[in-house]
């Protein structure tokens, strides 16, 4: 009778909490477990079997169906290669979690299952995300476009970290179960932080993810990014690489596409060529003629480095042309195949010297820079008031 009445206190103090118990309440849950609740004993029983081959029977059964599915094989292929295991436990560690809970026998471990099984879970979340970043590539990457699929995979591991951190700091702050505003001000707290934190890199992650979904360029095309140009080694999630014309290699932020107007020189693909010559002002209306005729004939004929003349055949549609738009101002309008910035570069030096030797032929000179007029009147000749005088007494200057 005694030690009824002792059971019947213990059980009462027991009965107090029900989050963390003292183990020398085991006896006390035990004979209330046996005596008024023997269908949650069985079937806390039921779940502890169930799981030591269940879930590993089950999922193959699952996948052995999925995999009749054409569309799905390859989706079901890379998850039995890499998250087979990781669902087992995941499956397991469940069903004991919940014959824990069934049974009530979770109160003697405060809550230091959900931490176990936390564990597992985060492992299941690392692998199913491998399983996505190989979906991922397969739906939006390409065969011969290593850096979009570079921009996709780091696209998918940054997704990746930020839902474990978060699945990770909503399980593991459990611990503060009953203070629920401290934990969720920790919580708002930690993810302002990291959202301060990260805002640069997320900033330049969406221009990644612009430049996968647009494609406005591939690598190995000749493009210009504000102040930036050459051409595109490597596109990553943050940046993109460029070699510039110097051989040099310059990080771009990814970021800057966002904002920056961007000029894809290989797109066309070819490249703006123009030259303006300022002629002498005394040069008569005959030579104007006949020096923009002879010039465009040199960018017709002489030069095979011009390409528009090869792709516009019809004079109504030529690309090339010489033209006086200003007086006395002969420009010279061309494309060129060469994108490379040394090439391009030669090729402008060669029209300069042919349109140079034409202006010799005809004894056409280039209108004096204003440079060379400064130069004339600061020389001694132009300060001194005598000095034209005796150079025209004597033959000599000064």
């Amino acid at each position: 009778m005694a030690l009824h009445v002792a059971l019947e206190a213990l059980m009462s103090d027991c009965a107090k909490s029900s989050t963390c118990q003292s183990l020398t309440c085991v006896p006390a849950w035990w004979s209330d477990l046996r005596d008024n609740h023997i269908g949650y004993l069985i079937l806390a029983g039921a779940l502890v079997f169930l799981a030591s081959f269940l879930p590993r029977i089950l999922l193959r059964l699952v996948l052995f169906i999925l995999k009749k599915f054409v569309f799905l094989r390859e989706l079901v292929d890379d998850f039995e290669a890499h998250c087979t295991w990781s669902t087992t436990y995941l499956l397991v560690s469940t069903l004991i979690w919940g014959a824990f809970e069934v049974s009530g026998s979770a109160q003697f471990f405060c809550r230091i299952h959900i931490y176990i099984w936390g564990i597992f879970f985060l492992i299941w979340l690392y692998y199913i995300f491998i399983v996505v970043d190989k979906l991922a590539v397969r739906r939006f990457g390409g065969k011969g476009e290593s850096s979009k699929n570079v921009v996709i995979s780091e696209s998918i591991k940054l997704l990746r970290l930020l839902v474990m951190v978060i699945a990770a700091m909503y399980i593991y702050l459990q611990m503060w179960q009953d203070q629920t505003l401290l934990k969720y001000s920790f919580l708002g707290m930690i993810g302002g932080a990291i959202a301060l934190g990260f805002v640069g890199s997320t900033h330049n992650a969406v221009g990644g993810m612009y430049l996968v979904l647009n494609a406005p360029f591939k690598v190995d095309q000749f493009i210009q990014i504000g102040n930036v140009k050459g051409h595109v080694n490597r596109v990553a999630l943050r940046y993109t690489v460029i070699i510039a014309p110097d051989s040099t290699k310059v990080f771009v932020p990814n970021s800057y596409f966002l904002y920056k107007p961007m000029v894809n020189y290989s797109q066309a693909p070819k490249r703006q060529l123009q030259i303006d010559i300022d002629v002498d002002p005394h040069t008569s209306v005959a030579l104007l003629e006949k020096l923009m005729h002879d010039l465009e004939i040199m960018l017709t004929s002489r030069h095979m480095s011009l390409t528009s003349h090869d792709d516009y055949i019809d004079k109504s549609k030529q690309m090339y042309f010489v033209t006086m738009e200003q007086l006395y101002c002969i420009r010279l309008y061309s494309f060129t195949d060469e994108l490379d910035e040394k090439k391009h570069a030669l090729i402008k030096s060669e029209v300069w010297l042919a349109a140079m030797e034409i202006m010799d032929d005809l004894q056409i000179t280039m209108k004096a820079s204003p440079n060379n007029q400064q130069a004339a009147l600061s020389s001694p000749t132009s300060h001194d008031p005598f000095g034209s005088v005796l150079t025209m007494l004597t033959g000599t200057s000064l």
